[in-house]
């Protein structure tokens, strides 16, 4: 399908939706890294045979660039390039094909985010027109999943659970949220906690978030364990998938609260139970010791 699209009043009517041209494919990088300083970007086409009039380039609806071939035999292209929002057109290593953006330019850095378009118009007569559009998110993907910090093994009705969940370096920072039981957990039991804020000297930090929750009975499952995942998204970037760390806690039975409350008198039967922490195909296991009181009756034979 055509679609007319009119790059100058002076050539209003000229144009044809007629036959078209064959293709046009724009190339982008879904996701830019706002660190790099150049971004290309690739419009390849197919005239059928026709010769070129022009390629026009748009950051939404405004033009930024446009190539144009010359009407006067053996001379060199028209080029030019437009301030659209701060982008900023590298003239000397963009052609009809490719357009090379700028995301810095001395301390300024350009979002460069955004709906992209080519169009590519074949020569006269009739001018056909044909066009492709690509979106482009700037963004830093994380590299690990958020770890999950101050967790005990177990916990009596009653208690109050406390942890910290931090985000891997991003851009933009990540979005936080904790989940019990696959239930999400509510504000009012969160906190944002202070972010670390462009680490290492990058755009890039971490975000982080804390939880705190009397538990009840009814928290924990029929055989007394509670599932707490900390889940990390990165928003406005489409397409990226959640990243989470799940971590199993336990309801603390009696003999091991009394065991506890009195370890120097008795010793460890060598049972162990874990809490654990997974994400990424990863698993970490920390064992504690669980010690059973044994009580010992002596009778007289009086």
């Amino acid at each position: 399908m055509c679609l007319l699209l009119l790059v100058s009043v002076v050539f209003f009517g000229l144009f044809s939706t007629g036959e078209c041209v064959k293709f046009v494919d724009l190339q982008v990088p879904q996701i830019v890294d706002p660190r790099s300083e150049k971004i290309l970007l690739y419009c390849n086409y197919d005239l059928a045979g026709k010769g070129l009039f022009s390629v026009n380039w748009f950051k939404e609806d405004d033009e930024f660039f446009r190539y144009m071939a010359n009407p006067i035999p053996g001379k060199p292209p028209i080029v030019d390039a437009y301030n659209v929002n701060g982008i900023r057109v590298n003239l000397d290593e963009s052609n009809d094909k490719l357009v090379v953006l700028q995301q810095h330019e001395g301390d300024k850095w350009a979002n460069l985010g955004g709906s992209y378009a080519c169009q590519v118009t074949a020569e006269g007569p009739k001018f056909d027109v044909n066009f492709d559009v690509a979106n482009i998110s700037v963004g830093v993907l994380p590299q690990r999943d958020p770890a999950l910090e101050g967790l005990r093994t177990h916990y009596d009705v009653g208690d109050l659970l406390t942890a910290e969940c931090t985000s891997a370096p991003s851009y933009p920072p990540a979005e936080l949220s904790f989940h019990l039981n696959n239930i999400p957990a509510k504000k009012a039991s969160t906190i944002q906690l202070p972010d670390e804020g462009d680490v290492e000297g990058t755009v890039v930090s971490t975000t982080r978030l804390g939880l705190s929750v009397s538990l009840q009975r009814h928290d924990f499952n029929a055989v007394g364990s509670l599932s707490l995942v900390c889940r990390s998204i990165l928003p406005g970037i489409p397409g990226v998938k959640a990243r989470e760390t799940r971590a199993i806690v336990y309801l603390t039975t009696s003999n091991e609260k009394l065991a506890q409350e009195a370890i120097t008198k008795f010793s460890s039967s060598g049972a162990t139970a874990s809490i654990s922490t997974t994400g990424g195909g990863d698993s970490v296991t920390i064992k504690h010791n669980i010690f059973v009181v044994a009580e010992t009756k002596i009778y007289s034979d009086d």
